[in-house]
């Protein structure tokens, strides 16, 4: 595989590595909590919104990179 920008490319690709981290170790931490907890199920609703967010986060430089033709020339 060859990029098109390969300095672009692989910043983007290593910041959705990252990202995608972020949002295992997140939902690790969430599976340890307890929904029927008050204080555990805040922290879930939080997780959870924090989770959505890096995923569209990951969405987005996923579509830079296909604009900009990292995947394959």
């Amino acid at each position: 595989m060859k990029d098109t920008q390969p300095s672009e490319c692989g910043s983007l690709r290593g910041q959705i590595d990252r990202t995608n981290n972020r949002i295992r170790l997140l939902n690790d931490a969430k599976n340890d909590l307890d929904p029927k907890d008050s204080q555990d199920k805040e922290l879930i609703e939080e997780y959870n919104a924090r989770i959505g967010q890096l995923r569209r986060e990951v969405w987005e430089m996923r579509q830079r990179m296909t604009a900009i033709g990292c995947w394959t020339t």
